[in-house]
């Protein structure tokens, strides 16, 4: 398998990048580097579905959140809880 070094070294730049990542592995980084708690409604984040872009440190998660789902068909929402909910648009 070919690496990107750019990739590797990205987070140097105060960038995260995703490339053909997983969708539900680009949600979960996008949680992890936030600290905020995304629970997907719907199993249909499947292994093949994939994301790719890059943010800057520093962006809001919500702005964040908003272009994967778009780009994704899916939308988020902010539960009581200060759950982040992913699921399906429709």
């Amino acid at each position: 398998k070919t690496i990107n070094a750019a990739d590797l070294t990205n987070w140097t730049q105060n960038q995260f990048v995703f490339n053909e990542t997983s969708l539900a592995t680009a949600l979960q980084t996008v949680a992890n580097v936030y600290g905020i708690t995304i629970q997907t409604s719907e199993a249909r984040l499947k292994t093949t579905e994939t994301f790719s872009g890059s943010f800057v440190y520093g962006e809001r998660w919500a702005d964040v959140l908003d272009v994967i789902c778009m780009s994704s068909g899916l939308k988020w929402s902010l539960t009581a809880n200060k759950i982040v909910v992913v699921k399906k648009a429709s």
